[in-house]
Parts: C-alpha cells; sequence; structure tokens
C-alpha cells in the first residue's frame, strides 16, 4: 500500500479551501486533512514528506525541504481564521533563513516569495525585488525560465515556467505592486492553449488563481465594444459584440484556412478582453515508429504487438518504457501512459492489473489511461489486452504515450499497428457478392483520406485585465 502524501493533501486542501466559498465542503475533512498536514511539521518550521513526492519538481535537489515548506505553507494559509498560526510562523521562520542562506533555484524562490508575501512577513519585499532581479525582459513581457532537462517542440514553455510567473504574479498581488506585475499577466495569458488552459492541472490551476486576482482589481466601469476580423478567406468581416450583459460569454468563429494567413483586428469602444487566434492541425510523423526513441525524449518507450491470424478478435499490447532521467532527478514524478487503440477495439480496464507501479486504469474515448507511481531507468512492462468490438477495415495506425503528469512536455510518443488487422479488406466481411469491394484486384471503394484537416478558430472572451492583445 502506497504512503499517503503531504504534497498532494496539500495541494487537495488548496483546492477545497478555495471552492468552500461556491460548494459546501465538509469542514471535517479540511480540519483532519490540515491536521494529518501539520503532524509532518520538524520542530524548525520545515515540513517533511512521509511519501513519493509526485510533482517531481518539488522533489529534486537539495531545495526539496525548502519547496515542499513553501508549498504546504500557502495551503494552510487558506485558512480564514488564525487556528494554525504558530505552524505557520514556524513555517515562515523557517523560509526566511533559507532566503538568508541564499536560495539558487528560481521555482523554489517563487514558492518562497510567495508564500513570505502572504504571510506578510518582513522578508517577503527582499525576497520579490531578488527574483525579479532574476526575471527574463521581452519586450512588454516579463517570465522566468529554469535549466531545461530536454529539448521539446512544444511552442509552450514548461509547465515548471509556467507555475513560476503565476507564484511570481501572486507576489506582487499580495504586496500591492500591481503595475510591476502586469508584463508578467500579459506574459501568463499568452501562454494558454486554445481551451484557455495551460499545460498540465497544477500551472492552470495556480495560474488561473493568479490572472483572476490581477482581473478583479482591474476591473473596467463599463464594457461596450465591438471587434471587427477581417481575412483574405472572409468575405465579409466577421464582428463580436461584447457588453456588460455577455462579457463572461465566449464567442468563437470558424475561418476558412488560406495561404499566407494574414488576420486584421480592429475594436472600437471601452472595456477590456481577450483576443486568441488558434491554429489547429494534424501531422503523421515518421519518426515516431516502434523504436525509433529520439536523443530528447525523457522517457524510453517499445510497443509491440501480439496479435494471430487465426485470431482476429483479440491482440495484446506490450508496452515497456523507462525513465531517462539524470544524475540530479533519477527518478520521475507521477508518470500518464495514454494508450490509443486501434479502431474497432477496446479494453477493460478490470484485465489490465493495478501492482506497485500501475496505480489506476480508467477508460477514455477510444484509449485507456493508466496511471503510475513513478519511473526509474529501471523498464517496467504492462500488457494491455484489447478485444475487437467492431469489424473495422483498412485499420490505421494509433499512438502510444508516456508523459510527466505534471510535465507533460516531458514525453515519449510511439505509432503502432497491428500486421493482421492492416491485412482486413471489406472483402473479408462478406460473401462473394459482397458490394464493398472488387473481387478482380482493382483497389477497394473504401478508403481513408491522408489528408490532414485544418480550420481556424477565433475565440474572444472577456476578462477584466490586459492580456494577450489589448482591445
Amino acid at each position: 500500500m502506497s504512503l499517503p502524501w503531504s504534497q498532494l493533501s496539500a495541494f487537495v486542501l488548496r483546492c477545497f479551501l478555495q471552492a468552500r466559498p461556491f460548494i459546501d465542503i465538509d469542514q471535517d475533512v479540511l480540519r483532519d486533512t490540515a491536521k494529518w498536514i501539520v503532524r509532518h511539521q520538524k520542530v524548525n518550521g520545515e515540513f517533511q514528506e512521509p511519501g513519493r513526492v509526485l510533482h517531481s519538481d518539488l522533489q529534486g535537489g537539495t531545495n526539496n525541504p525548502v519547496t515542499l515548506t513553501a508549498y504546504i505553507m500557502s495551503s494552510l494559509l487558506g485558512f480564514p481564521d488564525k487556528q494554525h498560526a504558530y505552524v505557520i510562523k514556524s513555517a515562515t521562520n523557517f523560509l526566511e533563513d533559507k532566503l538568508e542562506e541564499g536560495i539558487s533555484d528560481n521555482y523554489t524562490l517563487a514558492l518562497v516569495t510567495y508564500a513570505l508575501s502572504w504571510a506578510k512577513s518582513t522578508k517577503a519585499k527582499e525576497a520579490l525585488n531578488m527574483l525579479n532581479e532574476r526575471a527574463e525582459h521581452q519586450g512588454e513581457f516579463r517570465f522566468w525560465v529554469t535549466p531545461a532537462s530536454e529539448i521539446s517542440a512544444s511552442w509552450q514553455p514548461r509547465s515548471i515556467d509556467i507555475e513560476l510567473a503565476a507564484y511570481a504574479l501572486l507576489s506582487h498581488f499580495h504586496q500591492d505592486r500591481l503595475a510591476e506585475g502586469i508584463p508578467v499577466m500579459k506574459w501568463l495569458s499568452q501562454q494558454r492553449n486554445h481551451l484557455g488552459g495551460f499545460s498540465s492541472t497544477q500551472d492552470t490551476v495556480v495560474a488561473l488563481q493568479a490572472l483572476s486576482l490581477f482581473a478583479a482589481l482591474t476591473a473596467a466601469s463599463g464594457t461596450e465594444m465591438d471587434v471587427t476580423v477581417t481575412g483574405p478567406s472572409l468575405k465579409t468581416p466577421e464582428m463580436f459584440s461584447i457588453d456588460t450583459q455577455n462579457r463572461f460569454l465566449l464567442q468563437t468563429k470558424q475561418i476558412p484556412p488560406v495561404q499566407p494567413m494574414t488576420m486584421t483586428v480592429a475594436a472600437e469602444g471601452t472595456g477590456f478582453a481577450v483576443f486568441q487566434l488558434n491554429v489547429i492541425y494534424n501531422t503523421k510523423h515518421a519518426d515516431q515508429r516502434l523504436r525509433s526513441a529520439r536523443k530528447q525524449e525523457a522517457f524510453d518507450l517499445n510497443v509491440d504487438v501480439k496479435d494471430d491470424k487465426d485470431d482476429k478478435n483479440h491482440l495484446t499490447l506490450n508496452v515497456c518504457t523507462r525513465y531517462l532521467g539524470s544524475g540530479t532527478a533519477p527518478r520521475s514524478g507521477m508518470v500518464l501512459m495514454e494508450v490509443g487503440l486501434l479502431s474497432g477495439f477496446s479494453v477493460s480496464p478490470d484485465f489490465v492489473p493495478l501492482d506497485n507501479t500501475v496505480k489506476k486504469v480508467e477508460k477514455d474515448n477510444g484509449k485507456v489511461n493508466l496511471y503510475l507511481d513513478s519511473l526509474n531507468e529501471t523498464q517496467v512492462c504492462v500488457d494491455i489486452p484489447a478485444v475487437r468490438d467492431f469489424k473495422v477495415a483498412n485499420i490505421q495506425d494509433a499512438s502510444v504515450a508516456v508523459l510527466d503528469y505534471y510535465e507533460p512536455r516531458r514525453r515519449a510518443v510511439r505509432s503502432y499497428n497491428s500486421g493482421v488487422m492492416q491485412s482486413v479488406t471489406p472483402c473479408d466481411f462478406c460473401d462473394s457478392d459482397c458490394s464493398l469491394c472488387h473481387r478482380d484486384g482493382s483497389p477497394a471503394l473504401l478508403r481513408c483520406s491522408s489528408l490532414a484537416s485544418f480550420f481556424w478558430l477565433l475565440s474572444v472572451l472577456h476578462v477584466n485585465s490586459l492580456c494577450t492583445w489589448v482591445l
């Protein structure tokens, strides 16, 4: 049985405390969780982790006790009363001492600064000044970077960098240094994905919290604006109208793509809004085949298919993976294995055994997700039995992805297929009078298109902040 986790308990406690004004939360759950967390504080104010730290950026290096203490302390600060005042004071003294000794890691410094700022520590201003001195400047944006452990093709920054900027923005909020925080807010807003979130659960929760607090402070007295979008593929301009009645509603338009694509956005009126242009497309990477591991990947991943030409109703996927970590981080955080299934096949989670590594299995729209405690350099293999529910011809590749749950850019992806199922055509499903195929050897009528689909999506969502493009 796994040990309980202070870090995960603190995260749940933080979420429950933030949700309490809107939904009913059992007070006993909050009290008992906090009581359990407090029991793991040492005499010097430091918090310890009895279980394994799931968030890998909280677990590595000599800053681990400092980072974890700041993280847990910020969760306990969410209580409106003073029942944990002594615990928070003890943790504050510990963090202030560590700040005096020097904190080299930017992520740790951001968390410490946030905790001290919320606790109204006399050292909070010094910590934020130190953090701002390490910031990167790019035009009207300000942000921070951490040493990358791997190369990524993703346009988004690492999840830890999103969290770092969010904690910095929260620190500016708690210290009433709002003008200094606007360049950070603008950078954070620009990093959102097409769904409005970020890379992971952790960075999305913290970043939206920071942006929401700043949005509330920059509320406009009134909103009345019209946004006009023109482009070469539009016969007539697309119009968005935002007023006090619909300012919290998401408005979207789909625009046909042309090459080259030049969009012109104009706004008239008063208020603040976010304009976001999303480009969505599919590509097929030949270098993601079964065993073509790339040097910059965080995980080694092999996918083998065990099939039988005499039994087309069953096959087994053998997925083997291990963590390609460095000496400073020989073990990953929690790992998510996303197994896409071939068309027509399904997997029952009950047939994937749970063990010390695989903790949970769930189905999710054509794929099965496996949650792993963590991985190290030792290879772990999982057999996943699949059963054919529907007869499908010309089966295309599916993919398996292994990724760090809290840092999704740390991943590896492989595509796979069944040699047996690839050879199945519509002719195998019917008798000699089948109308779906030609027995004379001419191509089957059913084909799959290799063309990728492209579309553009415009969205305008009112928020009371200066984000992305100011309209």
